[in-house]
């Protein structure tokens, strides 16, 4: 497929180091009310969830997700984004790190006519930034560590799709 101009789809990858692990529990930006959003609600989009078609095309199976979301009237399917990603390169099912961040922007920029990435550098920029994508009904694709507690374990992209307050801890995520 290719990129559908009147359309944007925004995929925001963002790259966590150890300190992210906990990113769920952080207090909001701020947290005081001038900087939370009026009457906060949990966040939720409606995805619809898939299971990945390989054991290594996380990112692959995040893209899909997100480009259906943003463009229901021509889905993807994902074997279709990984059989784009092996063709050129971008993905490779038995090497680490199977696709790359920039591998990821690649083939999201093959589908979507806009994509913006960045790296977050704080907790309270990713949260501050989880906020506004997800209010603007824009999942979010992040890089994370396949098991959270375990530094440098293998990556894992997911598709962040909404956001709520923790039951027990004031002010955490």
């Amino acid at each position: 497929k290719m990129k559908l101009p009147f359309r944007r789809l925004m995929l925001f990858f963002m790259l966590f180091s150890t300190s992210w692990s906990l990113l769920g529990f952080l207090p909001y930006p701020g947290d005081d009310e001038s900087v939370r959003p009026p009457k906060w609600e949990p966040i939720h989009l409606q995805i619809k969830p898939l299971q990945q078609k390989k054991i290594t095309s996380c990112g692959e199976a995040a893209i899909t997700m997100a480009y259906n979301h943003a463009y229901p009237e021509s889905p993807l399917e994902e074997l279709d984004v990984i059989a784009f990603a092996v063709e050129y390169g971008y993905y490779v099912d038995d090497r680490r790190p199977y696709t790359s961040p920039e591998g990821m922007i690649s083939i999201a920029s093959h589908y979507a006519s806009s994509v913006s990435s960045g790296t977050i550098t704080t907790p309270e920029q990713g949260l501050g930034l989880l906020f506004e994508k997800l209010h603007n009904n824009e999942p979010v694709i992040i890089d994370i560590w396949t098991y959270l507690n375990i530094p440098y374990s293998d990556a894992h992209f997911v598709l962040v799709t909404g956001i709520s307050k923790h039951p027990q801890i004031q002010g955490a995520y």
